[in-house]
């Protein structure tokens, strides 16, 4: 999992500082699951969703990562 957000964390810091060096309004993004011992470690960033499927319903696991939003960082 450490290396999950350590992995997000940079990416994150990357894309921020490329788009204001190049004066980019748009992004990217990505979503990725690591399933260790029985446990989901979840990674995202950008408007990316990951969710569980049921035979009922969808439980979403994330929220929007933007910039404007200081509670999307890394939870």
């Amino acid at each position: 999992m450490e290396l999950l957000e350590k992995s997000f964390n940079l990416l994150d810091r990357r894309l921020l500082l490329r788009c204001e060096k190049e004066n980019i309004k748009s992004g990217a993004t990505a979503c990725c699951v690591l399933i260790e011992e029985g446990n989901a470690h979840v990674a995202w960033c950008g408007d990316s969703s990951a969710g569980v499927l049921s035979s009922t319903r969808v439980t979403t696991l994330t929220r929007r990562h933007i910039p404007n939003d200081p509670v999307s960082t890394i939870i």
